[in-house]
């Protein structure tokens, strides 16, 4: 807020808005603690991504909160999916094709009668 607005005071900018300094002073710690807390996430998930290059985001989860020394309050699920897409950690998932034929069934296979048929025009059967 400061930064686009630099020849203006904080306290007719918060005034302005009907917030108080402590508000914006607050805003500022709390972005910068959170910034923080997220670069060293972001690093200890590349650090663990670097020894286990598929792991997903569940067991990177538990990996975080159980079986490492990381003390900082590692964000919930979504929080976790959201900062990783954020950052592009999410892995690609593999799209697994539906098959369209089952050509071993138990039903009666029938000669194809078409088969070494020249056609040379419509309609011709």
């Amino acid at each position: 807020m400061k930064l686009r607005h630099a020849g203006i005071p904080i306290e007719y900018i918060c005034k302005l808005q009907g917030r108080t300094e402590q508000t914006y002073y607050y805003h500022i710690r709390y972005h910068t603690k959170i910034l923080a807390d997220e670069t060293l996430l972001i690093s200890k998930i590349m650090s663990i991504r670097a020894d286990l290059p598929g792991i997903g985001v569940p067991k990177l989860r538990y990996m975080l909160l159980i079986h490492t020394d990381y003390k900082l309050n590692c964000p919930g699920r979504d929080k976790l999916y959201e900062l990783m897409r954020k950052h592009s950690l999410l892995l690609i998932r593999k799209v697994k094709r539906d098959t369209t034929t089952d050509s071993r069934h138990r039903y009666i296979l029938y000669p194809n009668l078409i088969k070494g048929l020249n056609i040379d025009r419509p309609n011709q059967l």
